[in-house]
């Protein structure tokens, strides 16, 4: 399993490379952008998506991310929990931790391995679920992504 350590890095750069990449899904610009910047000051790198449909879509273009944090309301034809469950199929090795405000859901209800904290969250804790085990993949280990072949895009 990979660590990842919070430092600084210009993306490009080795540094950068050895950081978790975390795509946070939220329609709700200021509570999206609160996200984005504590997931940022914790080490992560983020990129940031209003619906499930642009997040698919970023996914499908890129082979580093390693987690996801969503909210269950948001538009588009995927819900946040329809999200978690194409990402637990297609990318099973991508984190998923999934909030809402006005929603519980069990584990039970849950995609495999993704885990659920009711809004409002503490910011300490969506951290903590992003970098633990528990959080990971339906198997409870994150495998390395395999490259992808650039020609083929």
């Amino acid at each position: 399993m990979k660590s990842y350590s919070p430092r600084v890095g210009v993306p490009g750069d080795e540094a950068a490379r050895e950081r978790a990449v975390i795509m946070v899904v939220e329609d709700e610009l200021l509570i999206r952008l609160n996200a984005v910047q504590f997931l940022e000051d914790a080490g992560f790198i983020v990129i940031e998506e209003a619906t499930g449909d642009a997040a698919m879509a970023t996914l499908a273009a890129r082979d580093d991310v390693t987690g996801l944090f969503t909210d269950i309301e948001i538009p588009g034809t995927l819900n946040g929990l329809g999200l978690a469950a194409a990402v637990r199929t297609s990318w099973p090795w991508i984190r998923v931790v999934i909030t809402s405000g006005r929603t519980f859901v069990p584990d039970r209800d849950l995609p495999s391995g993704a885990r659920f904290s009711p809004k409002p969250y503490r910011t300490a804790d969506i951290v903590r679920l992003m970098r633990s085990p528990a959080a990971e993949g339906a198997a409870g280990v994150a495998p390395e992504p395999e490259p992808r072949s650039r020609s083929g895009q």
